[in-house]
């Protein structure tokens, strides 16, 4: 069955708020992606305050089995997040605690 794009562009949109929203406002999180939604859609950007993006991917993928793509260039530094339509909220809900944990450290 297919979803349609404008379902699956909604479906994208809520799993990436979903995630953001529990981190935006932290301290030691820096989220790269705009609130507005004309500009972004299902792809977020995010680091944490002194960790190079590429020790939050490494650190993400081995600690708490996150697969992300570490982005350190044109003035973008953090992990690419790519939720897929069938991402559980309940896999998001790791990714932003251990967003949180990361910033404690």
């Amino acid at each position: 069955m297919k979803i349609g794009i404008e379902r699956k562009e909604a479906r994208l949109r809520f799993l990436q708020n979903y995630w953001t929203n529990q981190v935006r406002n932290l301290p030691h999180v820096i989220l790269n992606t705009p609130e507005d939604p004309s500009r972004s859609c299902a792809i977020a950007n995010v680091g944490v305050k002194n960790m190079k993006p590429s020790e939050l991917a490494e650190t993400l993928l081995k600690k708490f089995k996150i697969y992300t793509v570490a982005i350190d260039g044109a003035n973008v530094h953090g992990c690419r997040i790519t939720p897929n339509v069938f991402t559980t909220t309940k896999e998001l809900d790791t990714l932003a605690d251990a967003l949180k944990q990361l910033g404690k450290s």
